[in-house]
């Protein structure tokens, strides 16, 4: 069975839904919600590795 079958057939792979959909608002929150709590903790590890790294002078390059 080739890829494109086993999604669902050619047909499949062109959908998209219309552009003006809109999400309800709640729905909207607890997403925005989630990208801000994922967004922070991605920021936090960085900053975790930033302070843990020496701090460089001069490029190594």
């Amino acid at each position: 069975m080739s890829p494109v079958c086993a999604r669902g057939g050619p047909s499949a792979l062109g959908k998209r839904d219309p552009p003006n959909r809109q999400l309800p608002d709640e729905r909207r929150a607890v997403l925005a919600q989630r990208l801000q709590a994922a967004a922070d903790a991605v920021l936090s590890g960085l900053r975790e590795v930033a302070a843990a790294r020496p701090r460089q002078t001069s490029p190594t390059w």
